[in-house]
């Protein structure tokens, strides 16, 4: 019995890159566009891709009407079934042993596959037709070979069969799978910090979202993200969380392919909060532009969401570059302002020359405003002395009480520009 709720991993054994683009392949054929785009949506793609050795049993877009309606994961599972591990032209085919075996399929190397669910029923007919079907028992041979559509002898073979094959069991209406919880398969991986931080920001409900189509989360250790996002604002907080994520599904054997920087969920299809993928041999590591952290492991593989834990947080420029970011205004005060002059202070007496001799009191002139001292001057007599500055009437106590006062109000100033920074 098939059972639909199990998650498709792929877990690739290839070591070497494969010689062959099956999407450029299948492009040359409008007759199976529609097959071919499933499995660009289905992310089968690349792990046919990354085989150095498969045949695909390919079925016309007519054909594929048999899979309208059904959700995404499941076409997956058909069409995994579909990709045999190995390579089988029409010749080969024709001189099977005994006319019948069973082959291998891409399925089967999931894992989640169960007794025969992995496997493909070929047989040669009495008239001379090939025949397929679900290796698993009671399983009809429900497509027959059509012709070769392209092939790269000992690659690719690239075969058409007459319908999808469907494992016994598949169309009783049980095939809905529930999305993966994004916040469980954290807590339970032990990345419970970065999970609260999905929670507390909301940030978990745009991974969620983003899981329908596609997701590539990258998870750091608790220590890791708590340390970081002390002092961080909400919103920066927001932007730390989506820059962990990448939209789309990104297993390993691809994202070291990847030469572009990578836009994040934080980048909102703009061109800041991006990452570069730097590969070394088997390892990837990630640079920010601030920090570079290392993939440590694939955590989790399954339903369009990888999980990566990370051996530090990614640390955006766009928060954590110097200028970017202040978590407190700075703390050294700023001068004190020079208070303006008193615009009603009298100006000192300027000092005497050294040469200059002391006037008697009787030979300074007296004030031609006073009556009591004489006759009124003329008008040439008068007119220099508006000229001349004003004596200094002022004795020592008042000039005295001049200099305090301009002391308190510069004093004033400086307290009160103090209180305001404060």
């Amino acid at each position: 019995m098939y059972r639909p709720t199990l998650s498709l991993f792929f877990l690739l054994l290839a070591s070497s890159a494969s010689s062959f683009d099956i999407n450029s392949i299948l492009s040359q054929f409008s007759d199976f566009s529609v097959f071919n785009g499933y499995l660009s949506q289905t992310n089968l793609v690349f792990a046919i891709n990354s085989r150095s050795t498969i045949t695909i049993l390919a079925v016309s877009n007519d054909g594929m009407s048999a899979l309208s309606g059904l959700p995404l994961d499941a076409i997956q599972r058909v069409l995994s079934l579909h990709v045999i591990l190995d390579y089988y032209d029409e010749q080969k085919l024709h001189h099977l042993s005994h006319k019948t075996t069973h082959l291998t399929t891409l399925f089967q190397t999931t894992g989640t596959a169960t007794g025969e669910e992995g496997f493909l029923n070929v047989t040669v007919l009495s008239s001379g037709t090939i025949a397929f079907g679900s290796a698993m028992q009671g399983a009809s041979l429900s497509a027959n070979l059509v012709k070769s559509i392209a092939s790269q002898p000992y690659d690719v073979s690239v075969l058409q069969i007459s319908s999808v094959i469907f494992p016994p069991g598949f169309n009783d209406g049980s095939s809905s799978i529930p999305p993966v919880n994004i916040t469980s398969a954290l807590v339970n991986s032990g990345f419970r910090a970065f999970a609260e931080l999905l929670q507390s920001t909301g940030a978990i409900q745009t991974f969620q979202n983003s899981a329908k189509s596609g997701v590539t989360i990258f998870a750091p250790k608790d220590q890791a993200i708590t340390k970081l996002t002390t002092n961080l604002t909400s919103d920066q907080k927001v932007s730390l969380a989506l820059y962990h994520a990448v939209a789309g599904y990104l297993p390993s054997q691809y994202l070291k392919k990847v030469a572009a920087p990578l836009g994040t969920l934080a980048s909102n299809g703009n061109s800041n909060f991006q990452l570069k993928v730097q590969p070394n041999g088997e390892n990837v590591a990630l640079d920010t532009g601030v920090n570079t952290v290392s993939i440590v492991k694939t955590v989790l593989d399954q339903q369009q969401v990888v999980l990566y834990s990370i051996d530090n947080a990614l640390k955006a420029p766009e928060i954590f570059s110097p200028g970017t970011h202040l978590a407190f205004p700075p703390l050294t005060p700023p001068a004190a302002a020079t208070p303006s002059p008193d615009p009603f202070a009298v100006s000192p007496p300027a000092p005497p020359s050294d040469d200059a001799e002391s006037p008697a009191p009787s030979d300074i002139a007296p004030d031609a405003s006073s009556p009591a001292d004489g006759p009124v001057a003329d008008a040439s007599a008068s007119a220099p002395a508006a000229e001349v500055p004003p004596p200094s009437s002022l004795n020592d106590k008042e000039k005295d009480t001049s200099s305090a006062a301009r002391l308190a109000y510069s004093f004033c100033l400086g307290v009160t520009l103090g209180m305001l920074y404060l």
